[in-house]
């Protein structure tokens, strides 16, 4: 600039920064203004003419006008793209560093140029905002579209997006088209399913959509939910459903995850109300519809997972053999079943050699399993000549350093009995190494080295297939030979009290060993990994299937979580 007539124009007007500069629409419209304040700037930079106007002194114009003109070059420089991420969505350009940061001040740049009634947003520019506005909030949102003008839609021009273009499921309806294309897209054709719930606010409302009542709890036709089931135009018969319609008071879902190097996200499949009144055998008639449906898309489903929920182990059991039968159903009578030679020396391997599909306990849930019956109060756990106790592991705390084992007492008092990570601390090796200095404490280190061995075998993403071999068969075989010993204990006792020898009850040995679900969950979930790794020797199933992290419950556990972060801070339901 050749004055500092400039610099006082661009003052008055609060302009301190490029983008403020870039952003005004008219920079000399402050001289139409009637203020005493901007008279002596008036004067010196405009031209007053005859008919009383002002006008603003050319070569100041000129200046200023010049000024902005290299900026917004410099600015298209740094983005050579800018015109092409505007009109259309390139693939390549995705591959370029620092993707999103130019396509937003792109965006942003090009909106400045137009009136605000005027403003124009790309799908990735939508995309961000309606992430935005889904993780922050609708005051997070508003807060940072009044600080970057032209940066983010108006909320209504957003909620339009989302019925354009985002996905909308409708309760009970199983997704299977979407799920092919989806295949299709990563190229996948081997998948292992989950099914779990959550608890939910109950509550019902009208969607305008399906024209249907939504909260009730869908009438289950051979385990599928029915769809648009509430349907009435009849106020009666509303005030009928409300009065002896049970309402949802839990959500449950069905999620798919591709079996992929690439770590492929999981897919949801379906989602419906229920308030948990339902069967195994309804259960299991669920796995079999979603399995021949999938298998006419070419798509195989390797298993079904689960949160060793006693409802859904018991379907497994059915769907498996696991000491347990469908009656006059069979199974195996099939093309596609997954076969493979069980060696006849293996004694100690009590599954089926021929599965349609195979099934598993979610080990983070069976870990918490384990963990929680150490604090139950009901139960007296026994090994051996050893009680298995958590005043064990306070005792640690209160005459060990914490440096030694890293425990606080809220690790084994927990208020959240699904704290996977205290599972880790109490089972870790510190713990376990200062456990085995102490005689006493023997019982209470081997529960807590089965709980150690759960977490190796089953989470952890970085256990090689043999070592989760080794540790998952470790864990069978101790509670094998812990549930014989006891056994043969209260047999022992009731021969001497009732002088003859009695089978004693399935609750009396439960009172002292871990629950049956957790220990046939134990069970099953070695058998199906060593089934798995044969069938992949084989070459029946691909290599990845080995991943066997993948093969669980977690796929529905986050989306749950997300759903509870959007539900407010102050309730552990889902408000959908």
């Amino acid at each position: 600039m050749t004055s500092e007539i400039e610099v006082e124009i661009l003052k008055a007007q609060g302009i301190n920064n490029v983008l403020s500069l870039l952003r005004v629409q008219d920079l000399y419209s402050i001289f139409k203004l009637d203020c005493k304040e901007l008279e002596d700037l008036r004067n010196r930079a405009c031209l007053q003419l005859k008919d009383g106007e002002y006008m603003i002194r050319p070569a100041i114009k000129n200046n200023l006008d010049y000024c902005i003109n290299v900026l917004k070059t410099k600015l298209h420089e740094q983005l050579p793209y800018i015109s092409h991420t505007h009109q259309q969505d390139s693939t390549d350009s995705n591959k370029q560093p620092n993707y999103f940061v130019n396509t937003f001040i792109s965006n942003l740049t090009v909106n400045m140029d137009r009136s605000k009634y005027r403003y124009q947003y790309n799908s990735n520019m939508r995309r961000f905002a309606s992430s935005v506005y889904a993780l922050g909030g609708r005051n997070v949102y508003q807060f940072l579209r009044l600080n970057l003008l032209g940066a983010f839609p108006s909320i209504p021009t957003l909620e339009s997006y989302h019925n354009e273009f985002c996905t909308r499921i409708e309760e009970g309806e199983i997704r299977f088209d979407e799920l092919l294309n989806y295949s299709n897209k990563i190229n996948c054709s081997y998948v292992y399913a989950s099914e779990d719930c959550t608890a939910v606010i109950s509550k019902i409302h009208y969607d305008v959509e399906s024209n249907s009542f939504i909260g009730f709890c869908p009438e289950l036709k051979n385990g599928i939910p029915s769809i648009r089931q509430y349907q009435t135009d009849d106020f009666f018969e509303l005030e009928k459903w409300f009065d002896i319609v049970k309402k949802s008071t839990l959500v449950n879902i069905h999620t798919v995850q591709p079996i992929t190097r690439e770590r492929s996200p999981p897919f949801l499949l379906s989602a419906f109300g229920t308030d948990n009144q339902t069967t195994s055998i309804s259960i299991l008639c669920r796995w079999l519809f979603i399995y021949e449906k999938c298998h006419t898309n070419n798509i195989r489903i390797v298993g079904f997972s689960s949160d060793a929920d006693p409802k859904f182990l018991k379907a497994m059991r059915l769907a498996t053999g696991y000491f347990s039968q469908l009656p006059n159903v069979s199974l195996l009578n099939r093309a596609d079943i997954l076969e493979t030679q069980i060696p006849n020396s293996w004694t100690w391997f009590y599954m089926r050699s021929k599965q349609l599909f195979l099934c598993f306990q979610d080990g983070i849930h069976l870990a918490t399993k384990l963990r929680n019956r150490l604090l139950s109060k009901t139960a007296s756990l026994v090994m051996g000549n050893y009680h298995i106790s958590v005043k064990d592991l306070q005792n640690l705390i209160d005459n060990r350093s914490k440096l030694e084992h890293n425990l606080v007492l809220s690790d084994i008092f927990v208020k959240d009995r699904q704290n996977y990570a205290s599972c880790l601390k109490i089972s870790s090796i510190n713990v376990l190494n200062i456990l085995d200095e102490n005689q006493s404490t023997f019982a209470t280190h081997c529960y807590l080295t089965i709980l150690h061995y759960v977490t190796i075998a089953y989470v952890d993403k970085t256990t090689h297939i043999l070592q989760r071999s080794f540790y998952a068969w470790s864990t069978v075989f101790i509670c094998r030979f812990w549930l014989t010993w006891l056994k043969y204990k209260l047999i022992i006792y009731t021969k001497t009290t009732v002088r003859q020898a009695q089978i004693p009850p399935l609750k009396e040995i439960e009172k002292h060993f871990i629950t049956f679900a957790a220990f046939h969950s134990i069970e099953l979930n070695a058998h199906m990994l060593t089934f798995i790794l044969l069938l992949v020797l084989d070459k029946k199933l691909p290599i990845d299937s080995l991943n066997i992290f993948l093969f669980s419950s977690q796929p529905c556990e986050n989306i749950f979580r997300n759903a509870r972060a959007l539900s407010g801070p102050f309730s552990t339901m889902s408000n959908f």
